[in-house]
């Protein structure tokens, strides 16, 4: 059936209506029941559809639509969908032969009236401009700005990729990959802060607990901790200061902090074995300097033998140092003795230098005629200790 509702309105208050053939309603119209125009429908007035409408054909509206209601918003609203009742939705839905779960966009069924965007099919939700892909939501939640396969939950990708946060127009707040490298930067004059705070705070600043600072100085404060270097042979590198005098700045790398305990052996270097000669001592090593002390002791035996104090063979040694002297002479270094207790100096004072590529540091006497070194004087069984400090290099 052909045909044309006139100049006045009319109302078709039949249960459903089937017509056959394109249908033109020219004034305002009335369709209580379901229609089916299996032709072209065009409008050119108002026209309500109280029960459901399908066209099998093209159909053309002059002015906007609405959906659930017969009142309409107007302005530029085109199309005007309402769903009433108490969490009832208002949605559109798109499906095609490869999307038959539906993509959905419009308000959800819910009491609280959220807007959705909503794609029900196991596919990627794609936001573009100037005919150009500038977003998008991957199937499994992955979210790509510049990039349609997003590796990592946030992807930003570009030639010169950057992510900002701003607050009031004066701060800024960035992390990016550009020319120079990847970055993480903060506005001038500001100080970027990082440290912990509760899961139930996020979003807030409350029960923020700042663990380090960068000024906006460029100085670096560690608020509560310790700087941790993870890696051996790694530590703070001076290299970039102006060297002085004959220094050098090709090797200034701080890459070592030990303290502990080594076991002190005092003997001679000859002549007799001493007994209970062996103790604890402690030591720092602060890079390459490394700082001993201790109270060494060793008991003499009732005869000390072929043990001559006059010999310059003979002088005492102490052993067990930590770490090794290097070879080179001026490395050697000379301990520092304090009280010595058995330990006879009636010819000279006592001196002492470390041992050239060796754990061990000698004792002598230093005598006053012509600066001979002889060992201490000692008496048959005696306790003798002797405290020192020693600092050498390794």
């Amino acid at each position: 059936m052909a045909g044309y509702i006139g100049s006045k309105a009319v109302s078709v208050n039949t249960t459903s209506a089937t017509i056959s053939d394109d249908l033109a309603v020219g004034d305002d119209a009335t369709i209580a029941g379901t229609a089916l125009v299996t032709g072209v429908l065009t409008t050119t007035a108002a026209t309500v559809f109280n029960g459901g409408f399908a066209s099998n054909a093209n159909s053309s509206l002059s002015n906007g639509l609405a959906i659930g209601q017969t009142s309409f918003t107007g302005g530029n609203t085109l199309l005007d969908i309402h769903g009433s009742g108490s969490g009832v939705g208002a949605n559109m839905a798109f499906a095609n032969d490869h999307n038959t779960d539906k993509f959905f966009v419009g308000i959800a069924g819910d009491t609280t009236g959220d807007a959705l965007i909503y794609n029900a099919e196991d596919s990627d939700l794609i936001f573009g401009t100037n005919n150009a892909v500038r977003m998008t939501v991957t199937s499994a939640g992955k979210l790509g700005l510049g990039t349609d396969a997003p590796q990592g939950t946030f992807v930003v990708q570009a030639s010169n990729a950057k992510s900002g946060v701003d607050n009031d127009g004066s701060k800024h707040l960035e992390m990016g990959i550009g020319s120079g490298g990847c970055s993480f930067m903060m506005t001038t004059g500001h100080t970027m802060a990082f440290g912990h705070q509760p899961y139930a705070n996020r979003g807030s600043d409350t029960n923020f607990t700042n663990r380090m600072t960068i000024e906006a100085a460029g100085d670096v404060t560690i608020e509560d901790g310790n700087l941790v270097i993870g890696t051996a042979g790694h530590g703070i590198d001076f290299s970039a200061q102006t060297a002085t005098a004959t220094g050098s700045t090709s090797s200034e790398l701080f890459d070592h902090y030990e303290e502990g305990t080594f076991t002190i052996t005092l003997a001679p270097s000859a002549g007799f074995t001493a007994s209970s000669n062996t103790v604890a001592g402690n030591y720092t090593k602060i890079g390459r300097q490394v700082t001993v002390t201790g109270i060494a002791q060793m008991t003499t035996p009732a005869s000390l033998g072929s043990y001559s104090n006059n010999s310059t063979d003979f002088g005492l040694s102490l052993s067990g140092l930590p770490f090794t002297i290097p070879s080179t002479i001026s490395f050697r270094s000379a301990p520092v003795i304090g009280v010595a207790v058995g330990l006879g100096t009636n010819d000279g004072v006592l001196v002492g230098h470390g041992d050239s590529n060796n754990t061990s540091f000698s004792i002598y006497q230093n005598k006053d005629s012509g600066g001979i070194r002889t060992s201490p004087t000692l008496a048959t069984s005696t306790a003798a200790t002797l405290h020192f400090s020693f600092t050498y290099f390794a």
